[in-house]
């Protein structure tokens, strides 16, 4: 790729939506019952009926075929926890390495600084941790050069939006080891204090990580005619960038020891997951260590940006599966998949398919309880307690019996998705959250307070941890509460491209696990699958990124200081005299530089003139640069950088130009989108009062009148009104009709058929 051309930058998303609405949700109990009692027969019976074909033995049915039948096969699920996956890089690194390691710590997060400062202070600058001196900058200095400490330099945009993962601080202390000044250093880094303060930047774009070191000078002195040698103590820094990684990535960052000739040696590596150089490794996640979970199919309706209903397609084993799958819900594959396709950004959704997940954010209380017990039974089942990270590791109380999180990947042949959370505890409360057996959720955060060094003195920041919680009343004084921290769905969409849902995100749902809807009862299992029921979009959108937004440009703009020393001498013209004298080469290279970044320049600032100054008055502006241009370009005897500068400002009043039509066209756009907004955001209010309306007038039930159409006649030919009367006013109480039924329910049941039940009721009186 040449340095003016543009790349292809990559961003996905997920959506998700539920596919029954509330006001759509079936009872079919309550309709059972009802249909019982309009037809005046037996309740038990339609009770069962209504219940056998509700969306619960559907879904079952739907699972026991596809089981066996599905293309895609049900998803599979695997479980890891950190400990596990030490041992995969630890094999992983012993083969690059070719010798046995120890590993001081492994860990799975974006990328941290600090880390990575590490590394590159022992790969580029040949840092030995058993010494404690730089190598590299020794040789420079001819003379030892030691460690002092490392500070990370955030810029305030990482701070803000950085995972807390990414700013915690791993391993020993940077001012731990020896130096002349230190001769006797001790490390507590379990506590923390000893890590240096970090920094906040209000400048920087990018972080880096601050190298202080110190080193002995020999200084030879006269005193009283004799040269006497004492040792001066000098203080340097170094700064590491830390740019070209992937913030939105995870990687895998491992701190090992191993043996040389010569000693214990410390070792640095990062790994990001997913990018194909150590599969066994991007594996972790897909590894059957354990399998667990029992989960209903994934319905696709696209993939790889295509319709699975397409005409080339319905002769294969995919498609027919996929639409028996879903006649078990009634639902009609062809036709769902049309309505999804309708959409007129359908060309950007990689995979659209639905799935039975439970929304970590749900307020329904059925979906509530189901949350407990499954996030309950992870605590249980999982093993080795959890430290807390940063200042309150040690001497913090925990008022959680915390447990090491894991990741639970949930995979079928086309799709896969990872539920992960940093660590589980749960506790029992004295308090109240409602009658006994009712359940509560909801969001907190875990504050960590770090000290940096900020512009205007110390800084006091709290990085925060989300965790969801789940609460059960288990008697009128106690309630129990399961806490996960830091949740996050990972949604594998495109080549190693992840969304990730985090605690706060409606896209984090939990899957459905049959294994555990058995403690429900029917009624409630109803009302479980089907708030569960969702589509989910997840979106992929590439874009080409301009050769000027890359960060090479950056450095180049540092041109720029030289263009303005041309055009205000004489500083300028000394130091280009300077530059000439080098060679014509150079002299002609830098030019041409010269007029690229100018050309630059000038079309980045007219835009910012026209966009502060207003469409009229950049137009008024352009007319005059050209006039006084032209004028500049036609005068004799200008050098060749006075024609550079004439031209340059001939681009800036063409560019001027075209940036105050651009500036106008916006302008008229922007009041446009903005006159188009309010009408939606008027339009979305009024749609939701109307639906609010319509449903409280709603006041239907999921009946279908023709049903009882054969069984009795609405309307009876040349019937009396006497008979009428009698037949319809005078047929009793309803309700105690109901009751009676309930009574009765044996002696019903036990009843023999007789005639009018099987060839119908003939004892109308016609007259």
């Amino acid at each position: 790729m040449g340095l003016f051309s543009s790349k292809k930058k990559t961003k996905v998303f997920t959506s998700v939506v539920r596919v029954i609405e509330d006001s759509q949700l079936p009872d079919s109990a309550k309709a059972g019952v009802l249909k019982a009692i309009v037809r005046d027969e037996n309740i038990s019976e339609h009770l069962v009926d209504a219940m056998t074909e509700s969306i619960v033995f559907k879904a079952e049915r739907m699972y026991e075929y596809a089981a066996k039948n599905y293309y895609y096969g049900v998803p599979k699920s695997t479980l890891i926890t950190d400990i596990q996956g030490e041992g995969v890089v630890d094999q992983v690194l012993e083969r690059i390495l070719g010798k046995p390691i120890t590993l001081d710590y492994c860990k799975f997060a974006p990328i941290n600084s600090l880390h990575v400062g590490w590394m590159k202070l022992v790969e580029q600058y040949g840092y030995d941790e058993a010494s404690n001196e730089i190598t590299g900058l020794s040789a420079q200095h001819g003379t030892p050069v030691y460690l002092k400490d490392m500070v990370v330099v955030y810029s305030r945009a990482t701070l803000n939006e950085a995972e807390p993962s990414a700013l915690e601080k791993w391993g020993k202390s940077p001012s731990s080891g020896y130096t002349p000044e230190r001769k006797f250093s001790f490390s507590f880094p379990l506590f923390g204090a000893d890590f240096g303060r970090d920094v906040i930047s209000e400048s920087a774009l990018t972080d880096s990580v601050l190298v202080k070191y110190v080193f002995v000078v020999p200084i030879t002195e006269k005193i009283n005619g004799l040269d006497v040698v004492r040792e001066e103590l000098r203080e340097g820094q170094l700064s590491i960038p830390i740019t070209g990684y992937d913030e939105e990535e995870d990687y895998y960052h491992v701190k090992y020891y191993y043996d040389t000739q010569t000693g214990r040696k410390a070792g640095y590596w990062l790994y990001e997951d997913g990018s194909g150089g150590y599969p066994e490794i991007d594996a972790i996640y897909r590894t059957d260590y354990d399998e667990i979970g029992d989960y209903f199919p994934i319905v696709y309706f696209r993939h790889d940006k295509q319709n699975r209903t397409l005409e080339s397609l319905r002769d294969t084993h995919a498609f027919k599966s996929t639409q028996k799958v879903l006649k078990y819900l009634n639902m009609d594959f062809i036709d769902m998949a049309a309505a999804i396709h309708e959409n007129p950004d359908i060309k950007d959704i990689e995979q659209a398919f639905m799935m039975f997940g439970v929304p970590a954010d749900t307020e329904n209380e059925v979906q509530l309880r189901y949350l407990f017990e499954y996030f309950n039974l992870l605590y249980y089942t999982s093993e080795g307690d959890y430290t807390l990270p940063g200042m309150l590791k040690g001497g913090g109380f925990d008022p959680w019996e915390r447990k090491i999180g894991r990741a639970i990947n949930i995979a079928d042949a086309e799709f896969n998705m990872t539920l992960s959370y940093e660590s589980i505890g749960k506790r029992r409360v004295a308090g109240t959250i409602g009658p006994v057996g009712s359940h509560a959720g909801g969001i907190e955060y875990e504050g960590i307070t770090q000290e940096y060094q900020g512009l205007e003195g110390i800084e006091y920041i709290v990085i925060r941890t989300p965790y969801r919680y789940y609460r059960r009343q288990v008697n009128k004084t106690f309630y129990e509460e399961v806490s996960v921290f830091n949740p996050r769905l990972t949604y594998a969409i495109w080549r190693g491209k992840n969304y990730v849902a985090g605690a706060g995100n409606e896209a984090l749902l939990i899957p459905l696990d049959r294994s555990l809807t058995g403690l429900f009862s029917m009624p409630d299992r109803e009302v479980l699958y089907s708030r569960s029921l969702h589509f989910v979009f997840n979106t992929r959108i590439t874009t080409k990124q301009k050769w000027y937004q890359s960060g090479w440009f950056k450095i180049v703009m540092i041109v720029v200081a030289i263009v303005l020393t041309i055009l205000y001498p004489p500083g300028g013209a000394a130091m280009w005299a300077k530059i000439a004298a080098m060679g014509t080469a150079i002299y002609i290279a830098a030019i041409i530089v010269t007029v690229v970044v100018m050309q630059v320049v000038v079309s980045a600032v007219t835009k910012v003139v026209s966009k502060a100054l207003g469409a009229e008055v950049a137009m008024v502006l352009a007319v005059i640069a050209i006039i006084w241009s032209g004028g500049r370009s036609l005068q004799a005897g200008l050098t060749a950088m006075q024609k550079l500068t004439a031209d340059v400002l001939l681009s800036f009043a063409t560019n001027l130009a075209k940036a105050a039509v651009n500036q106008y066209t916006t302008t008229a756009m922007d009041k446009y989108r903005s006159d188009l907004q309010e009408f939606d955001l008027m339009s979305d209010k009024l749609t939701k009062e109307l639906e609010e309306i319509k449903q409280a007038l709603d006041v239907s039930v999921d009946l279908d009148p023709f049903e009882f159409i054969a069984q009795e006649p609405m309307l009876i030919p040349a019937e009396k009104p006497d008979a009428f009367y009698q037949r319809t006013v005078h047929s009793g109480n309803i309700g105690i009709t109901g009751l009676e039924a309930v009574r009765m329910y044996v002696d019903l049941s036990l009843k023999l058929p007789e005639f009018n039940d099987t060839v119908g009721d003939s004892s109308y009186d016609l007259g």
